[in-house]
């Protein structure tokens, strides 16, 4: 996001509001019905995980951080939504970054937890013994770090790049634009490579418990393969679709306004995938209702 296209976005408010309100809606309603539904099923399994000490291992405890990270990083569409029914539409970009500020390290931590999730499991069949022998609290901290590092330095980018474009500058507040100019791009980027990269930890290891005639059915991995092969087939399909079609907007000549709207409507297909992972792991496992609760969770991974 640059100053040109800021100044755009004032001028579009300015002359065609009713327009923009119509033109989002859509965009907005599936937005807050993905939100609720991905809350109440992230919920469930942060809930799962909590009352389940079978639950807490390394998988269980990031997929538990991952439905944490998911749920603030949807919360900003609250404010979205108010800024579009209340008809102010544009916030100062000081104000953007620091209202999504949690949503966007929820929106870090989120994609991180798959990318390492999936490297766990690889690590699990490639090294078994050396993973046997450290800890969960070791591969989970050392995982938590990195991820800490990493989103530390992208908030930071964030509000380095929100003086540098000018704190006082009006934009559209979504998630993404919590995120403006070189931040917002190369966090794209990453959200790319990481997704691209935990599939093909997990196309790695369906090849080798293919290979493997030893312990294959009954080995966790094995066990789990199924569902978080999904849930990263999901939001890796997500994200390519994604990134394949902002290539061609930016590659295609049109206005600036038309190239928004088209991006905030593939955003519905991020919310999704940040919203389905309890609803995977439901389907993929079959023992997934707790007797004496009337709430649906996870009994087993």
């Amino acid at each position: 996001m640059e100053n040109t296209d800021i100044s755009v976005y004032g001028a579009y408010i300015r002359d065609h509001s009713a327009e923009y309100t119509e033109k989002v809606l859509f965009g907005i309603i599936a937005r807050m019905f993905i939100m609720f539904f991905g809350i109440w099923g992230n919920f469930n399994l942060i809930y799962a995980v909590y009352r389940n000490p079978g639950l807490r291992s390394c998988s269980g405890i990031l997929l538990a951080i991952t439905a944490i990270a998911n749920t603030f990083h949807q919360s900003s569409h609250l404010f979205y939504t108010y800024l579009v029914f209340a008809k102010v539409n544009l916030v100062t970009v000081r104000t953007c970054v620091f209202v999504n500020t949690l949503p966007n390290i929820g929106f870090h931590v989120g994609l991180l937890m798959v990318f390492f999730l999936a490297v766990d499991r690889l690590i699990c069949v490639l090294f078994p013994v050396t993973r046997r022998r450290m800890t969960e609290t070791t591969f989970i901290a050392i995982y938590m770090l990195i991820t800490s590092i990493i989103t530390v330095f992208f908030v930071s980018f964030a509000y380095y790049e929100l003086f540098r474009l000018g704190p006082g500058q009006l934009v559209f507040c979504l998630v993404t634009d919590g995120l403006p100019g070189r931040a917002g791009r190369s966090w794209f980027f990453v959200c790319l490579i990481g997704s691209s990269l935990a599939l093909v930890c997990y196309v790695i290891i369906w090849v080798l418990l293919k290979m493997s005639k030893r312990k294959q059915k009954d080995s966790g991995t094995a066990k789990m393969f199924k569902s978080l092969f999904s849930i990263c087939v999901v939001i890796c399909t997500c994200w390519m679709a994604i990134g394949t079609l902002f290539v061609c907007v930016a590659l295609i000549d049109i206005p600036t306004m038309d190239a928004w709207f088209i991006r905030y409507n593939l955003g519905v297909a991020i919310n999704f995938a940040c919203s389905c992972n309890y609803y995977i792991l439901f389907y993929c496992r079959t023992n997934v209702r707790r007797k004496g609760h009337k709430r649906i969770i996870l009994a087993n991974f």
